[in-house]
């Protein structure tokens, strides 16, 4: 919080987020002048954001939750549990919420994960590095002191201060989205065509949360048309775990897409992963 507040207390400086950097400008209308930069990308911005991304932070957030080799993937219905725990192991968090609750988390783990908003509560003002700001004596003040108590009583942190600012604190990079979220989208005539790759677009739709809706994001891909079409069958029959033809599309998946910057930024946790003794395609893959 304190970076953030010295910026703001100081006429002279701007905070600006990647966000606002790809746009060319703040959502109050303050402009980086950065025409340089923007040049050296060829003005790809989509360029300069993997980039961006790519860097490491220069200030510690101080998260009091980051455990290695850790997963949480919050569900889009409240029915579904919370999974947490070592990667390939989680399990059901021992805790339950209403359809409120995880909305509110839904909106604390976007703004954490620095996905872009399209509305926001007028009740809601968003800070750097997962802050959020509640209206006092707000109906979301009253169910953020609720939940926090709720989430902390799991291991996870939910930190207060002055009852007014809150945040997930947890390593952002551990923080996944349920699957339903997520398309695999590839054009017929890419998969008709002979070229060697082709491009897909992995999206995740628009959700709405308890601070306003999270807008859709697409990323693009270059796969070869090989894995691609080997991702279909594997969409069509899971495969055991033990099977050769299977294996060898989980490493051809992870050599090309499983670590890519733009692919993290999405909150997909895995398009291909191993459940229950089997290799399975985890989300929608659809053919336009």
């Amino acid at each position: 919080m304190q970076p953030y507040q010295q910026v703001q207390a100081d006429e002279h400086l701007v905070w600006f987020s990647i966000a606002d950097i790809v746009r060319g400008k703040t959502v109050d209308g303050k402009i980086p002048f950065i025409n340089a930069l923007y040049d050296d990308f060829s003005s790809d911005r989509e360029a300069l954001k993997t980039e961006l991304m790519a860097l490491e932070d220069s200030f510690s957030s101080g998260y009091k939750f980051q455990p290695k080799k850790y997963g949480i993937t919050f569900p889009f219905d409240y029915q579904s549990p919370i999974f947490a725990g070592t990667l390939g192991k989680e399990q059901p968090l021992n805790v339950n919420l209403t359809t409120r609750q995880l909305q509110i988390l839904l909106g604390l783990a976007a703004n954490l994960r620095e996905f872009e908003f399209s509305s926001i509560d007028e009740e809601v003002t968003f800070y750097p590095f997962g802050w959020v700001k509640v209206n006092k004596g707000s109906t979301l003040q009253a169910d953020l002191m609720k939940l926090t108590h709720l989430i902390n009583l799991t291991g996870l942190v939910i930190e207060n201060h002055h009852d007014l600012y809150f945040r997930l604190s947890v390593n952002p990079n551990i923080i996944f989205f349920d699957t339903k979220l997520f398309s695999f989208i590839v054009k017929q005539d890419n998969l008709d065509s002979t070229e060697s790759h082709i491009p897909v677009c992995i999206e995740r739709t628009a959700f709405n949360t308890a601070f306003g809706q999270v807008k859709e994001e697409k990323a693009v891909f270059k796969l070869t048309s090989t894995l691609v079409t080997n991702l279909k069958k594997l969409d069509k029959h899971p495969y055991t775990s033990d099977n050769p033809d299977a294996v060898k599309i989980e490493d051809n998946y992870k050599k090309s897409l499983d670590k890519a910057p733009n692919f993290l930024k999405l909150g997909l946790r895995k398009l291909v992963r191993r459940e229950a003794g089997q290799i399975k395609f985890t989300i929608a893959y659809k053919i336009e």
